[in-house]
């Protein structure tokens, strides 16, 4: 999946700080001089974890703010007519890196390490002031008037500066800088009062999902699901130190059961438990979710905007949130006809099977896979045997040597947030080492679910003309070892290809200034690199080089032939799906509010042309939607972006597929023309020069077969 959080620049400059690491600060204590140790100030390369303990978080996080402040207060100090794009727009940029960095560092402990209390205490005290100090900055009154000061001359600067100003100055107009000084004060406490809701409904997932477990004592009740999956079950109950098996919440526990099981009472009440998750009791996201629109709204409509979805997507490749919806309509009319085809397939395979063709929501994903083993004699299952976490990252990084010429060196020195994090070092071709990542795969309690890529660092060129190292983090939560071995379906391969493909917009980036940088581009555009990646994971020539590793055998024809055949198997459901979840994001943050109707009946009303027609009515996705509700934006309004992202990438991998997917030539202007240039130029531009014209968005449904024939 996705690039699920919100992204902050992260990154670091030495003239932040008094010394080279920001490690330490002499003060006064008692009339002593005390050396004070700031490790989440630490810019060491790589990140040493051990040390970032949740007792210094706060001092930490405050430190960094007064060191903010000192570098806003320089820039204020500016004279009008001296105004420049070095001592105004870059220092401006340059003087929030240390914030950003050492508040990065926080939340991925709070993402990946919750079970330890302290970090959610510490960045739910300091979230209120850091969002408060962020909001403010892009409202000031006198730095708004230098930025607006260099944004009127700067025809003359280079193509990557004058697009720094231009960013720099709708920041400004998106902060508030023109509104009167009694709506900046609300649009702040929006800010902060959105920042903390979304925190709440993120915690309330997290503590729901570990809340949960069922323990079956019968092995003969979990008949159909693969046997490596109930050793994990076994084993989770060892763990908790209980009899039988336990399945949780957790999408590497739920959903083999939901697609396996043969026994409809274990689906269904793990379906009920999983769908009525943070919909009542303590964790209920509900008034949560409505005080999140509200205030989006208001938040928008104190900018001038109709609505957040415009506010959102002004500066995206869909321009508003108008083109969002017609979008999202448009493709949803192509595919419905393919999708009720596939309802009544479906249908009469149950009927079938049991005599029944009324399908409830837990049959869907049991009798869809049962057909596919049925018609293509397929279980994605199989591919366990042959996909082990050895031989699926040397084959992914053998891929990335052979279409970019760079390697990965795994550093057992180097420590992570768990012992199960890993870090690698990324070499050039010629040696150099062009940055590091930590790879964090399996779930665990405490552990938000999901997949994702952060920017720990971003590379960019300090004021000393030297370039950061990036540092990139890619948590899944994919099937964890059975004695001491992790395998992995073909899904959970394409998941690791996707993420990678976020890491290698980190890594490859080499941009002059913190804020264009790596993954810091248009929302609409940052699933490009990461999805056409998932396309590799279904080619025979990439796939034959995992058995090059990890004592592996290749895959056999025949089970990568009836891969390929079950390739575009139901996939208008699948694609229905994600377009649902771009109709429910856009529709509630447009038309909810004034609609008159409760949330539920809301969404059912928009979605229900989006769905199968079950028998049991059942509540919508949305109080688990962390996309959409973890982060002040995070997907909000841009869930769209998935299918948007998927057309454009389809259209690009052509490309590959024309000239050879190792074409190293494809790779170089991929590379050169978009992974390299962030947000240095509009993402419309970057497409053109990479590919040669605007993207072709009918290379989506013809991937997929979903053209009509003519």
């Amino acid at each position: 999946m996705l690039l699920i959080i919100e992204v902050f620049i992260c990154c670091v400059v030495a003239q932040l700080c008094n010394t080279n690491t920001c490690t330490e600060r002499t003060e006064k204590v008692n009339n002593k001089t005390t050396k004070m140790e700031h490790p989440f100030l630490d810019q060491t390369v790589p990140i040493n974890f051990t040390k970032l303990k949740p007792e210094y978080a706060v001092n930490d996080i405050n430190e960094a703010i007064r060191q903010c402040q000192e570098q806003i207060n320089q820039i204020k100090n500016i004279k009008i007519e001296e105004a420049s794009f070095e001592n105004v727009v870059r220092a401006f940029d340059n003087a929030t890196i240390i914030l950003d960095d050492s508040m990065l560092k926080l939340e991925v402990l709070v993402s990946c390490r919750s079970d330890i209390d302290e970090y959610r205490k510490a960045h739910e005290e300091v979230l209120p002031k850091v969002t408060e100090f962020r909001a403010t900055l892009h409202s000031d009154e006198i730095i708004f008037s230098l930025v607006k000061k260099v944004y009127e001359n700067k025809e003359n600067l280079d193509y990557d500066q004058k697009r720094l100003v231009e960013e720099t100055y709708e920041d400004f107009i998106e902060g508030g800088a023109n509104l009167n000084k009694e709506d900046k004060t609300k649009l702040v406490e929006l800010k902060k009062e959105i920042t903390q809701l979304t925190k709440d409904f993120s915690n309330n997932l997290v503590d729901a999902v570990d809340e949960y477990t069922m323990n079956v004592e019968d092995k003969n009740k979990l008949e159909g699901i693969p046997e490596n999956i109930i050793d994990m079950y076994k084993k989770e109950a060892e763990d908790r130190k209980k009899e039988g098996y336990i399945i949780t919440l957790q999408v590497p526990s739920y959903f083999p059961a939901i697609k396996y099981c043969k026994n409809e009472e274990i689906r269904k009440e793990l379906f009920i438990q999983y769908n009525k998750l943070c919909s009542e009791g303590k964790f209920d996201n509900t008034k949560l979710i409505q005080e999140i629109i509200e205030k989006r709204q208001k938040y928008a409509e104190l900018l001038g905007y109709h609505d957040f979805s415009d506010l959102v997507t002004k500066r995206r490749m869909v321009k508003n949130g108008t083109n969002a919806i017609e979008f999202i309509n448009q493709l949803h009319d192509k595919v419905q006809s393919f999708f009720y085809k596939e309802e009544e397939e479906l249908k009469e395979f149950k009927k079938e099977k049991c005599g029944n063709n009324q399908l409830e929501p837990w049959d869907v994903n049991y009798y869809i896979e049962l057909m596919k083993q049925e018609k293509y004699n397929f279980n994605e299952e199989e591919f366990r045997e042959y996909f082990t976490e050895e031989s699926v990252f040397g084959g992914l990084f053998e891929i990335y040597k052979r279409l970019y010429g760079v390697s990965f060196k795994l550093n057992k020195e180097i420590k992570g947030w768990h012992d199960d994090v890993k870090y690698y070092e990324v070499i050039e071709k010629d040696g150099s080492i062009i940055g590091g990542v930590y790879f964090d795969l399996y779930p665990r309690k405490g552990k938000r679910s999901g997949a994702w890529e952060e920017m720990l660092r971003v590379s960019y060129e300090n004021t000393n003309g030297t370039f950061i190292k990036p540092l990139g983090i890619v948590c899944t939560n994919i099937t964890p070892p059975i004695n001491g071995i992790t395998r992995l379906n073909h899904d959970e391969v394409e998941t690791i290809f996707h993420e990678s493909g976020h890491l290698m917009h980190t890594l490859f980036t080499k941009q002059r200034y913190a804020s264009l940088a790596g993954t810091n581009v248009a929302w609409d555009f940052v699933e490009l690199p990461s999805q056409i990646m998932e396309n590799w994971t279904f080619e025979r020539e990439a796939l034959d080089l995992f058995s090059q590793f990890g004592n592996v055998k290749p895959i056999p024809k025949e089970l990568f032939d009836k891969m390929w055949k079950a390739k575009n198997y139901m996939s208008a459901y699948y694609t229905m799906r994600q377009l649902s979840f771009g109709k429910i994001d856009l529709e509630i943050h447009r038309n909810y509010l004034t609609s008159g109707l409760s949330l539920d009946d809301f969404i059912y009303q928009k979605e229900k042309d989006y769905k199968y027609h079950f028998n049991t009515k059942t509540l919508s996705i949305i109080r688990v939607f962390q996309h959409l509700f973890s982060h002040f934006t995070g997907y909000a309004c841009g869930y769209y972006s998935y299918k948007w992202a998927e057309s454009i990438d389809a259209d690009a991998f052509e490309y590959f597929k024309e000239n050879g997917i190792f074409n190293q030539s494809i790779a170089n202007k991929f590379r050169t023309n978009i992974l390299s240039m962030g947000n240095s130029k509009p993402a419309d531009e970057l497409y053109r020069n990479f590919r040669g014209r605007n993207p072709d968005f009918t290379a989506l449904l013809r991937r997929a077969g979903l053209l009509e024939k003519k």
